[in-house]
């Protein structure tokens, strides 16, 4: 009963952010990517992998990913997995800067038209530090309080002409989860 209520929580969450929100700074994405990984962890299982544009992501393995503990720094695996993101493009308050971390939800299911199965771990809205920039691939990279990184798109190259380096921003964002995972080689561990 209580996942039902955090899962209702957590849509009528989205679709209030769905109504103030402009439409090219919030997205849902499922990606599918080719890349290396640089760094595991075990017990919160999750991956931090780098993909062949300089992308980055930090995702979560759910239990259903068969093999995980095979899985070390340096494999190249195949993955794809599923983040929603809003982000304001704005400096944090000193309630934000004070709590760079706020959980909103716990879970909930995947729009209708993203594959079946799909999941987010946890909506939170975070404190994060851009860390890459990419005019060619149109995108940013993003580090959260907790480490994590996520490579963001952007449609308005004026905007992303404005972004800088460590610069602090406010967003909002699905955990990203992995849906699918396959290890592609064995790296030189």
């Amino acid at each position: 009963m209580k996942r039902k209520t955090l899962i209702t929580t957590l849509f009528v969450f989205m679709l209030c952010i769905s109504a103030i929100a402009q439409e090219d700074r919030e997205r849902w994405l499922t990606e599918e990517i080719t890349g290396i990984v640089i760094s595991v962890n075990k017990e919160t299982r999750e991956i931090t992998v780098t993909g062949p544009k300089g992308n980055m992501v930090t995702f979560t393995a759910g239990e259903d990913v068969e093999r995980f503990n095979e899985i070390g720094d340096g494999d190249i695996i195949k993955f794809q997995y599923l983040t929603f993101i809003k982000a304001e493009f704005r400096a944090p308050n000193e309630e934000e800067l004070a709590e760079p971390l706020v959980v909103m939800a716990e879970a909930a299911k995947a729009p209708a038209d993203t594959p079946p199965g799909a999941a987010i771990g946890a909506m939170v809205k975070a404190v994060v530090k851009i860390v890459g920039l990419n005019s060619q691939f149109m995108t940013a990279i993003v580090q959260g309080p907790r480490g994590n990184y996520l490579t963001v798109p952007v449609n308005d190259m004026s905007l992303l002409e404005e972004l800088r380096i460590n610069q602090v921003l406010i967003m909002t964002y699905g955990e990203a989860i992995a849906l699918s995972l396959e290890k592609v080689t064995l790296g030189n561990n």
